[in-house]
């Protein structure tokens, strides 16, 4: 009669762990208000119109005309002196570079708030599911404790496997605790992301879809850091361009009118002598960046190319162990594990041995989804877009 107690307290185990109530946020949704509401998504924003103001600042034509007036005894004159600059093609050519790789860096950035709130929920998604099973073994440990205190009531059980026993609970609430408050972190976490205060409730995993499988050479054609990169290194060849016009000696024309006993204009022309060689070191600099930009935008077409290949293959590991661990009655064989040790079907060490395999396998089972979930989410932050959940 006493092995019935098992029997009727373990009819509400795993199949409560990953329950959905209605009220958790889906994945579609996170990544949306990181990327409306989130303060990531408004600080790549605010860095994108810094950069973009600040090319059109170095495009500004350098120095403004300048009116002067003079007045003399019966004579007046006034002067507009227009310096000119020998640069400004060049520094334009540079600064629509440099905003169209500001563009792309923005994106990029977006893309990036879009995987790191993304897999800020798959990570709280993992805890929580972790966490569940800790509260089953937990549970099924405070179950089983009401059978074998009835038994050692009853003088069928030893002392010392009464104390062993009553340790596996304690270790399995201390287990539990544990996973409970790294499952709160995580949900915290995935809050910060979205603007929020407080933890977020999550559901299950997303169905993500998965990016189109490009060759490496197509996709560096695409890939907005490649292609950020090789803008800035352009752009960069355009300022030092734009360096070397500028040691030219500046020009500045004046034209103005003089009104005295005869009406009439008055122009010319100003030079300015280059003694001291200015602009030598504005040169060197532009040079340095010139080739330090060269070696970026060939390091940024390195990178990408060995990540889009790792991905991919990660990608091809993560499915395949993903679907080896989808094994059915695996959420069963914890709970069956603890029923044949009240019915006294197995020993003391037979149920420890078991029951460590059935939790190891479940937990098992939720790393390999959380890996494949990853996999997905890491290309598409390579590809520089917003990662697609399908319709269910």
């Amino acid at each position: 009669m006493i092995y019935c107690l098992f029997l009727h307290f373990s009819t509400a185990l795993v199949s409560t762990a990953f329950a959905d109530d209605g009220s958790a946020v889906r994945f579609g949704d996170v990544v949306r208000l990181a990327l409306s509401e989130g303060p990531q998504a408004r600080i790549v924003q605010a860095a994108a119109e810094v950069d973009v103001a600040s090319a059109r600042e170095d495009a500004a034509w350098q120095g403004n005309p300048e009116l002067s007036a003079e007045v003399r005894p019966g004579e007046a004159t006034v002067m507009v002196a227009v310096p000119v600059d020998l640069a400004v093609v060049a520094r334009s050519g540079a600064a629509a570079l440099e905003r169209d790789a500001a563009d792309l860096r923005a994106s990029a950035g977006r893309a990036a708030v879009a995987a790191a709130a993304g897999a800020a929920y798959l990570d709280a998604v993992r805890a929580a599911q972790l966490s569940a099973l800790a509260v089953d073994a937990e549970n099924v440990a405070e179950r089983l404790q009401l059978v074998v205190d009835a038994r050692l009531g009853a003088g069928e059980l030893g002392a010392s496997e009464h104390a062993l026993l009553r340790a596996e609970a304690a270790d399995a609430l201390d287990v539990a605790l544990s996973r409970r408050r790294a499952a709160d972190a995580a949900s915290r976490r995935l809050g910060v992301l979205i603007g929020r205060d407080s933890a977020v409730q999550v559901g299950d995993w997303p169905d993500l879809a998965v990016p189109e499988a490009l060759p490496e050479a197509e996709y560096l054609a695409r890939a907005p850091a490649v292609l950020a990169a090789d803008l800035e290194a352009r752009a960069a060849l355009k300022s030092l361009r734009a360096a070397e016009l500028s040691r030219i000696p500046a020009l500045s024309l004046t034209g103005g009118w003089v009104v005295d006993g005869q009406v009439g204009p008055v122009y010319g022309a100003a030079l300015t002598l280059p003694l001291f060689a200015p602009g030598g070191a504005r040169v060197a600099g532009a040079r340095a960046l010139a080739d330090g930009r060269e070696a970026e935008s060939t390091l940024a077409q390195l990178d990408a190319g060995a990540a889009w290949t790792e991905a991919r293959a990660e990608l091809e590991i993560a499915t395949r162990v993903a679907a080896a661990w989808q094994i059915p009655g695996l959420h069963d064989a914890l709970d069956a594990a603890a029923r044949r040790y009240a019915a006294g079907e197995c020993a003391l060490g037979g149920y420890v041995q078991e029951r460590d395999l059935a939790l190891s396998a479940l937990e098992h089972a939720v790393e390999a989804q959380w890996r494949l979930q990853r996999a997905r989410l890491a290309l598409w932050e390579l590809a520089g877009a917003c990662p697609v959940e399908n319709a269910r």
